[in-house]
């Protein structure tokens, strides 16, 4: 049975990306490519959800939009949406597997790139995600990761758990498309701190984090303490993000030794400087002996070094702890008040 054509619209009826999409479709595909290279990938896969579905446009519609647009094109030939048109849009312009993965979420097929993700989240992060979630949902996820992080996430569970998702792992079943499309989308909120179309991060903790971070610690320390009586278990995400200089206290001696094993000599002498000397009692004995030779020597040096320069050093050595943390190099204290923890 052959199909019925579409519907023509007006040009009136047409959205922006239904407008541009035509327009593309329309040029010489060197011409077009140059244009969708500028693109974000938000508005690529918008041109291929318009392609797809764009409606029958005449000559005389074309004419009227390069009018409308100013843009030029290459022939005024009639162009309909479908996917073979998706594809000669975006063919050259993104590596084949991308153009498939935006065709497929485009059919409605789950993406498989959030597994790719998932692989370089951390086990931390993960462990805390499926602890939330349904026995089976865990396991799915689980049987999505290389045997050796699904290992080492399943031993930071507790005992019942651990047990439950293993269960659930050998009666595996298929679970629906819409049900793991449902999933990649949380895991992109909640894992991934993927952008939206505005450029602003959508984990809201990790940004306040880094403010505080940016924060004298008798301003943050304020802000946490209000945050913890009303909103505790935004509290609690927050602390996982706030991280300063003299909280390498509260490390264990391995994880210390790492961090600073990490961090460039030079800025570990600056941020010694003027030090209180418990603190720097503490990370010296986190050095090897020839690097706490060096350092002790250099501090032994009386020079005039900045208030801003010594707190820009202090700040890179608490971020490196908590990229190593990301990493699962090291493991930051609990998310208790870390004032609290200190020896």
């Amino acid at each position: 049975m052959t199909s019925q054509p579409r519907n023509r619209r007006s040009i009136g009826q047409l959205d922006g990306a239904h407008k541009a999409t035509a327009l593309l479709l329309a040029m010489q595909k060197p011409l077009a490519d140059r244009i969708i290279r500028q693109f974000q990938d938000s508005d690529i896969r918008d041109l291929a959800r318009a392609a797809v579905d764009l409606p029958p446009i005449g000559p005389e519609a074309l004419e009227r939009l390069v009018a409308e647009l100013a843009k030029e094109i290459d022939s005024a030939s009639t162009v309909e949406g479908s996917t073979n048109g998706a594809s000669a849009l975006l063919a050259g312009i993104v590596p084949e597997d991308e153009m498939s993965e935006i065709l497929g979420e485009i059919a409605g097929q789950p993406s498989s790139k959030v597994w790719k993700k998932l692989a370089s989240v951390s086990e931390d992060k993960v462990k805390d995600f499926i602890a939330t979630e349904q026995p089976q949902v865990a396991a799915f996820l689980l049987s999505k990761l290389s045997t050796e992080k699904s290992a080492a996430i399943l031993a930071k569970l507790d005992d019942e758990l651990r047990f439950d998702i293993s269960a659930r792992l050998v009666q595996l079943k298929p679970i629906s498309d819409v049900a793991i499309r449902l999933l990649t989308e949380r895991l992109g909120s909640e894992l991934f701190q993927v952008s939206d179309a505005s450029g602003i991060r959508s984990d809201n903790h990790a940004m306040l984090g880094a403010m505080l971070n940016k924060l004298d610690r008798q301003q943050s320390g304020a802000i946490l303490d209000r945050l913890s009586a009303e909103l505790p278990k935004d509290a609690q995400k927050v602390r996982k993000f706030v991280f300063s200089f003299e909280d390498v206290v509260a490390l264990t001696p391995e994880d210390r030794a790492t961090l600073f094993e990490q961090a460039p000599t030079e800025r570990t002498v600056l941020a010694l400087r003027d030090a209180d000397p418990g603190v720097a009692s503490v990370i010296l004995d986190s050095l090897s002996p020839r690097v706490r030779r060096l350092v002790v020597s250099e501090l032994s040096n009386v020079v005039k070094v900045s208030p801003q320069t010594i707190a820009d050093a202090r700040r890179s050595i608490g971020d490196l702890a908590l990229v190593l943390a990301e990493r699962s190099i090291i493991t930051l204290p609990s998310a208790e008040p870390l004032a609290e923890q200190r020896v």
